[in-house]
Formats: C-alpha cells, sequence, structure tokens
C-alpha cells in the first residue's frame, strides 16, 4: 500500500492515470499498478492549481522475490508520461524490502 500526496502546479485539463513501479537494483521493474486517483471518482482534469490531493494505491507484489528494491511514482496520459518536476516521468518516492 503507497500512500501518495499529489500537488496540481497547474491546471491539468486531462485524466491522468497514477503509476506506480517497484523497481529491482538493476532498474527493472518487477511490480507496476496503474490506475486513476481514486478509482475515477476524481480525476485529475478537475485538480485546482495547487491543490493537494492524497490517494493510496495498492501494489500487488505477491510474485517478487525476497530483496531490497525502489518504489517510483509518475502519471500517465494519452501521449506518455507526465514529466515530474525533476524532469523525469516518475519519481523516486521510497524503499522497501520484501522478505
Amino acid at each position: 500500500e503507497v500512500l501518495l500526496v499529489w500537488q496540481a502546479n497547474r491546471v491539468l485539463g486531462l485524466d491522468y492515470r497514477v503509476v506506480i513501479e517497484v523497481r529491482d537494483t538493476a532498474g527493472q521493474i518487477v511490480a507496476l499498478t496503474e490506475e486513476e486517483p481514486h478509482g475515477g471518482a476524481y480525476p485529475t482534469s478537475v485538480w485546482s492549481n495547487g491543490e493537494q490531493v492524497p490517494a493510496t494505491y495498492l501494489v500487488d507484489i505477491s510474485g517478487v522475490s525476497p530483496g531490497d528494491y525502489e518504489v517510483y511514482a509518475g502519471l500517465a496520459g494519452p501521449s506518455g508520461r507526465l514529466p515530474a518536476l525533476t524532469g523525469e516521468g516518475a519519481v523516486f518516492i521510497g524503499r522497501i524490502n520484501i522478505q
């Protein structure tokens, strides 16, 4: 389970999907979830400039081998990933250890 608080730095005007990636030490994606914020009940197209939107996402790691992993989050739309403030398509949000 991943809790994120998104903050719109502008009006997006489009509906984006949240992408959560779990990556191994080589950077390969080993688990992924992609869904609209709040299951589509509060899409990014209605977010206001500066608004903070908290949401929880579940990532299925049941088939992932034990070890250390990094978790990244981003937004994806019709034309690909929305760049984060870092300029990347996803931002590092933490490390996890799967036992």
